[in-house]
C-alpha cells in the first residue's frame, strides 16, 4: 500500500471518531449546489475489494469514501503541510 493511500485511510479513521449520529437521519439535499456530475472509474478487483472493505469498516457507502478521498486530494495544502514541502 503506498503512502498516499495509507494517509487517506489514516485520515478516514480519524474522521470516524467524530460523532456523526446527528447526521444519520439527515436527507442528502444540496439546494445551493449545482447538479452533481457522474464519474466512472475503473478499478481492479483488488482495489474494489479494499474500497468496499474500507467503506464497510466505516459504515459508509463506497461513494462517500471515494468523495472524501477526492476532496482530500483536491484540497489546498494546509500551512503545516506546505512548510513540510
Amino acid at each position: 500500500m503506498n503512502n498516499e493511500l495509507k494517509n487517506l485511510l489514516s485520515e478516514a479513521r480519524e474522521l470516524e471518531a467524530v460523532d456523526s449520529s446527528e447526521y444519520t437521519t439527515a436527507s442528502a439535499t444540496h439546494p445551493n449546489r449545482e447538479k452533481a456530475q457522474t464519474l466512472t472509474v475503473r478499478l481492479t478487483d483488488d482495489e474494489m475489494t479494499r474500497l468496499r472493505a474500507a467503506a464497510a469498516e466505516r459504515g459508509l457507502p463506497v461513494s462517500a469514501v471515494v468523495r472524501t478521498a477526492i476532496a482530500h486530494e483536491l484540497a489546498p495544502p494546509r500551512d503545516d503541510e506546505a512548510r513540510a514541502l
